[in-house]
C-alpha cells in the first residue's frame, strides 16, 4: 500500500493504519483470552483424563506466552505504543495459534487428521490467522517466514521421524494460509480505499458545508445590510422630504419678501411720464435683491436713484429695505431736494441704524447708491455718488459726445474717510440717454477665460448702443450677459453662475 500520491494520501493511510492497528489489538485481547481457556481446558485433559505429562507441558509453552502478551499489553500497548512494536507483537500472536493450530493437527496431541471435522478447524483456525495480516508485503513475507521456521521446529521436536502425511499437511497448511494472506491483503487495499474514499467524501461534505455556511452567513449579511440600506434610504427620503417641505417654506417666505420688495420700486409709469423712452435691468442674483431703484417727483424735481446694498440675498434685502425707508423719509418727508445733502443724510441715518462704529471688527455693511436731482422745466441736473457713476451719451449730432461723472470713493456706512459727498451739475440736452449701473453686470464671471467683463468693455457696449431705441439696448445687454455667462467654443459649454445682483437704468430725454 505505499508509493503514495501525495502527502495527503499518506497522512490518510497513516492515520488509517493506526486505528486499525488499535482495533486488531482489541479483537486480539479476545483471542488470548479464548485461546488460554482452550489451551487450559486441553491441559487439564492431558494431566487429569489422558496423564499424558508431554502434550501437558506443550500446552504450557504456548500459556505462558499468552501471560507474557497480558502482561505486555498491559504496561506497554495501552499506553498508545503501538505502531513502533506491532510487527513484533502481530508475528508473535500468529506464533501462538499457530501452536493451537498444531494442538488440532498433530497425530501427538492424539488427534485424528483424516477426520472432515478437524480438516475444517485447520481452514477455520487458519483464516483466524490470515485476517490478523496488516501491513506491507515485506511484512507479509516476514510474517510468513516466521510461521514457517516455527512450525518447521515444533515438528521436529515432537515427531523425529517426520512422515510423509504430515508433510502433506504442512503443506496443505501453508499453501491455505498463504491464500488467506493474500485474500486478506487484497482486502485490506479494498478496505483501506474505501476509508481513503470516505475521508476524502467527508473532507468534501466539510467543504460543502463550510461553503454552504459560509453562504448562509453573507445571506444574512446582505439581507442585514438591505435592511440596514432600506432603513437609511428611508430615513434619506424622510429627510429630503423634510428638506423640500423646509425649502419650500424658506422658498414661499422669499418670494412673499420678493413681492413687498417688488411692491416699492418705482411703477413703469412712473418712467413712461417722464421721460421719453428707457430701460430698466434689474436681475437679482437670489429671490430677493440686494440692489434697488428708487423715484420720486416732488414739486418740479425729479429724483431717481439706483442702490447698491452690501452683499446679497435676504441680508442685503433686509439694507434695501432699510434703503427705501430712509430715501422715502429724507426727500418725501423731509423735503430734502439736494443731492449730495441727500447723501450725506442717509449715511448718517445708516449708521445710526446700525450703530456703527469706526473701530477694528465694527459693522461696515451698508450701500452703494448714485442719486441723480434733475429741474423738470430748466433741465438741470445734479448728481452724487457713493462708489457710483453716472455716463450721460448724446447721439444727436454726427459726433457722439459722452460724460462719465465720477462719485466719491465712499459708501453709505462708516468709514475711514467721512468728508461731505460731492454735488455735480449737469446741462441735460433734448436726445441725452443716462445711465446708472451698479456693479454687478461688469464684475459678472464668464468668456473663454472665466474672467469678468469689467469695467471699460462694459462702457464701450453701452457706448455702441446708445443710439439705439431703449428695448434694443435692454434685449443686446440681456442676450451679451447671457452669452458671456454661457460660454460656448469648439462645442464645449462653460456655464458660471451670476454672482451678484444686477441693476442698469437708462433713461433718454
Amino acid at each position: 500500500m505505499k508509493g503514495f500520491q501525495n502527502p495527503f494520501e499518506e497522512h490518510i493511510y497513516t492515520r488509517y493504519l493506526h486505528n486499525r492497528n488499535e482495533q486488531i489489538l482489541r479483537s486480539a485481547r479476545l483471542k488470548l483470552i479464548f485461546g488460554f481457556i482452550i489451551l487450559s481446558c486441553f491441559a487439564l485433559i492431558d494431566i487429569l483424563l489422558k496423564h499424558n505429562i508431554i502434550s501437558f507441558y506443550s500446552r504450557l509453552v504456548p500459556l505462558a506466552v499468552i501471560t507474557y502478551f497480558f502482561i505486555l499489553d498491559f504496561f506497554y500497548f495501552r499506553k498508545g505504543k503501538i505502531d513502533s512494536v506491532f510487527l513484533m507483537y502481530n508475528v508473535l500472536l500468529l506464533s501462538l495459534l499457530f501452536m493451537i493450530y498444531i494442538s488440532f493437527i498433530s497425530e501427538m496431541f492424539f488427534i485424528d487428521t483424516d477426520k472432515p471435522l478437524n480438516a475444517a478447524g485447520i481452514v477455520l483456525v487458519t483464516a483466524v490467522v490470515g485476517i490478523e495480516i496488516r501491513g506491507s508485503l515485506s511484512t507479509i513475507m516476514t510474517i510468513l517466514v516466521m510461521q514457517f521456521l516455527i512450525f518447521s521446529l515444533l515438528l521436529l521436536l515432537y515427531d523425529t521421524h517426520i512422515k510423509t502425511d504430515t508433510i502433506i499437511l504442512f503443506a496443505h497448511v501453508l499453501s491455505i494460509n498463504l491464500l488467506m494472506i493474500l485474500i486478506s491483503y487484497y482486502l485490506e487495499n479494498q478496505n483501506f480505499n474505501a476509508y481513503k474514499a470516505n475521508i476524502k467524501l467527508e473532507i468534501e461534505k466539510n467543504k460543502t458545508q463550510s461553503l454552504y455556511t459560509n453562504l448562509i452567513e453573507q445571506k444574512e449579511e446582505i439581507l442585514s445590510q438591505n435592511e440596514e440600506i432600506t432603513q437609511q434610504r428611508d430615513l434619506a427620503e424622510e429627510q429630503n422630504k423634510t428638506l423640500e417641505n423646509q425649502k419650500k417654506e424658506i422658498t414661499d417666505s422669499l418670494t412673499y419678501a420678493q413681492r413687498i420688495q417688488n411692491s416699492l420700486l418705482p411703477k413703469e409709469q412712473f418712467f413712461k411720464d417722464n421721460f421719453s423712452d428707457y430701460f430698466i435691468l434689474f436681475r437679482p442674483k437670489a429671490i430677493v435683491s440686494g440692489d434697488f431703484y428708487w423715484s420720486t417727483l416732488l414739486d418740479n424735481w425729479l429724483v431717481f436713484a439706483v442702490v447698491d446694498s452690501t452683499g446679497h440675498g435676504v441680508p442685503a434685502g433686509f439694507m434695501s429695505m432699510l434703503g427705501f425707508s430712509f430715501l422715502n423719509e429724507i426727500v418725501n418727508n423731509n423735503k430734502i431736494i439736494e443731492a449730495d445733502v441727500i447723501l450725506n443724510t442717509l449715511r448718517k441715518n445708516v449708521i445710526d441704524a446700525l450703530d456703527q462704529k469706526n473701530v477694528i471688527g465694527s459693522s461696515k455693511d451698508g450701500m452703494d447708491i448714485g442719486i441723480c436731482v434733475l429741474n423738470t422745466q430748466t433741465k438741470e441736473l445734479h448728481f452724487s455718488g457713493a462708489n457710483f457713476n453716472l455716463m450721460v451719451v448724446n447721439n444727436s449730432d454726427d459726433v457722439q459726445k459722452t460724460q462719465e461723472i465720477k462719485g466719491d470713493k465712499m459708501p453709505i456706512s462708516i468709514y475711514f474717510k467721512m468728508n461731505p459727498f460731492t454735488a455735480h451739475k449737469i446741462d441735460i440736452e433734448t436726445g441725452d440717454t443716462l445711465y446708472l449701473y451698479s456693479d454687478g453686470y461688469h464684475d459678472q464671471f464668464g468668456g473663454p477665460r472665466g474672467k469678468k467683463i469689467k469695467s471699460r468693455p462694459f462702457k464701450e457696449l453701452l457706448k455702441r448702443t446708445s443710439g439705439k431705441n431703449m428695448n434694443f439696448q435692454y434685449k443686446l445687454l440681456q442676450d451679451y450677459l447671457h452669452s458671456w455667462m454661457n460660454y460656448e467654443e469648439d462645442g464645449h459649454k462653460k456655464r458660471y453662475e451670476q454672482n451678484d445682483d444686477i441693476t442698469i437704468l437708462g433713461l433718454r430725454f
